[in-house]
């Protein structure tokens, strides 16, 4: 993903490395005007017998600027150390993003 971006003309970087064998992965797409919008993985419940096995991300609404995002990667270091914190920026709409969003 991050190579893809990049190639693209984009921007993608790590902010916060987690396991290099597992780990919840979280999305932060920053757009070319700052606005932030954050994503983190569907729940496995989301998944049915037709998915790809391809990843899929859920926007989350409650973490809307750095402040939100800084207090969320302190909570969750302290719950689950292992996670990572993917930022992308890049002026594509949420039909371009290179990963799959979850539809309510």
């Amino acid at each position: 993903m991050i190579r893809r971006v990049n190639g693209s003309g984009g921007f993608a970087a790590i902010l916060k490395k987690g396991a290099d064998e597992a780990g919840a992965v979280h999305i932060v797409v920053r757009s070319r005007d700052n606005l932030l919008t954050f994503y983190r993985p569907a729940m496995q419940t989301s998944y049915d017998d037709t998915s790809t096995g391809q990843r899929f991300f859920e926007f989350d609404p409650s973490i809307g600027n750095d402040m939100d995002l800084s207090n969320f990667i302190d909570k969750e270091q302290r719950f689950d150390p292992d996670f990572w914190v993917v930022e992308l920026e890049t002026s594509a709409n949420s039909a371009d993003l290179p990963f799959e969003i979850m539809k309510p």
